[in-house]
């Protein structure tokens, strides 16, 4: 396996981001059908209830700034930190002028700097011992809550080179030592849809760097394959894919 470095692999995502004509879309990953539909879903059912009650707010690799942007939108303070130098430039693009370039895990802000800190499938993408640094600067600044919006899965497994699913305790035994306690855990319920969208990339698009347009062979593909995932999605309860992890601080 590719070795993977974190920096330089998401400045590469950054650069097709930039490269793209049309700059409206706040997706990191794959623009496509299942990915549109899974972020307005995490709008909807995590971002926003999650982050209901907190007036400042800091995301760890806010990436593009999607996610800041609906929350400034709110009127909440919003600030962000990333190691893409892309990424900031894609963020303030959008609107976010509190966004850092940070080219450690230590993030820099003071303790209890804002109410809420949270993630977007980023600690995924990190090492365990990168992953922990991260964590512990999170619990340092955050005021009253962490909230982690992370891939796991009931056994812990490196599916790609970039990408590490954890099991939820892995996360929640790390911040109760850090004095937090964990408060919500649900899933979305989208498992089988993105194994769909897995499907539809390995098959017509593998060669794609990650951040560059889909092809339209492979849209094609992800929307027929979607119908059968959605169906089995209905039904099955998800086991693994996003989860919502909130932690309330304790001492």
């Amino acid at each position: 396996m590719e070795r993977y470095r974190a920096e330089g692999y998401w400045e590469e995502v950054g650069q097709e981001l930039l490269q793209r004509t049309n700059r409206t879309s706040s997706i990191a990953s794959d623009d496509t059908p299942f990915y549109v539909l899974k972020q307005r879903l995490f709008f909807e059912r995590f971002l926003d209830p999650a982050l209901q009650s907190a007036l400042s707010v800091l995301e760890i690799g806010q990436g593009p700034g999607g996610n800041l942007e609906r929350l400034q939108e709110q009127g909440k303070q919003v600030f962000g930190v990333d190691i893409s130098p892309s990424m900031i430039q894609l963020a303030r693009e959008r609107g976010i002028k509190n966004a850092v370039l940070i080219t450690s895990p230590k993030i820099p802000f003071e303790d209890r700097f804002c109410d809420a800190v949270f993630t977007s499938t980023v600690l995924q993408h990190n090492r365990s011992a990168d992953a922990e640094s991260l964590l512990r600067e999170m619990a340092r600044v955050a005021r009253h809550e962490i909230h982690l919006f992370e891939d796991t899965s009931p056994v812990p497994v490196r599916d790609r080179r970039s990408h590490w699913l954890r099991k939820p305790a892995w996360y929640a035994s790390r911040l109760e030592d850090l004095g937090y306690e964990l408060t919500d855990r649900h899933r979305l319920p989208l498992a089988w849809q993105e194994i769909a969208a897995i499907i539809a990339r390995i098959t017509l698009d593998s060669k794609r760097t990650q951040g560059a347009a889909p092809t339209p062979k492979r849209l094609g593909l992800e929307k027929q394959m979607l119908r059968i995932g959605r169906a089995i999605d209905r039904s099955i309860p998800p086991v693994m894919g996003l989860t919502h992890l909130s932690f309330r601080r304790v001492s």
